[in-house]
């Protein structure tokens, strides 16, 4: 009993711990995509509502393009209403799958070097080798006054074991900064080396 009552002390001395909301109404990504077009712009990921699939409430996302063609003046825009759909829990974010009607794993926020998990959506693609999200190394970052969680990933494709598809970007921000989404089939992929929560 007293060690019980003296754990509760030392807890309730603790700072308090302020949790990351995921996708908070309002949570927009804003940014500039490696068109591989003649053109530029910028793209914007945004918070379009709740929903609940299979059972579990999920945010829905929009996205939309703004581009100009290379040698115009017109301002284009694409936007998708529900470009994608996410939960989380604790410290995992998931996405939607429209194909196998599941929920996979697209940020795992705790994980450590050499923890990984499968890239969203890309194991259900008949002939396309399986490919993993691995962390390289975590640190600690400061932004704007907040500490930051920080992983350093890559796209590994299994078989090779050699990183795919990495792309270096500056992060961008929302949520306290992800690390570069882009929609790709209904989902989010990791194209960058960073991704950072709170």
């Amino acid at each position: 009993m007293r060690g019980t009552f003296c754990f509760l002390i030392m807890l309730a001395g603790l700072p308090a711990v302020k949790a990351q909301i995921w996708c908070p109404p309002g949570a927009e990504w804003i940014m500039k995509p490696d068109f591989n077009l003649p053109m530029s712009g910028n793209s914007r990921v945004y918070y379009a509502g709740d929903t609940v699939l299979g059972g579990i409430p999920g945010q829905r996302l929009g996205a939309e393009t703004f581009f100009v063609n290379w040698g115009d003046t017109v301002i284009q825009n694409s936007e998708v209403a529900t470009g994608m759909v996410t939960s989380s829990t604790a410290d995992v974010v998931s996405v939607w799958s429209i194909d196998s009607l599941t929920w996979d794993t697209l940020f795992w926020f705790s994980a450590l070097p050499g923890d990984r998990w499968q890239a969203p959506h890309l194991h259900i693609v008949p002939g396309n080798p399986t490919e993993w999200i691995e962390v390289q190394d975590t640190a600690t970052v400061v932004i704007d006054g907040m500490p930051l969680r920080q992983l350093n990933v890559v796209q590994v494709c299994e078989g090779t074991g050699r990183p795919i598809g990495e792309v270096d970007h500056r992060t961008t921000r929302l949520l306290d900064t992800l690390q570069l989404p882009i929609v790709v089939r209904n989902s989010i992929r990791i194209l960058g080396t960073r991704v950072l929560q709170r």
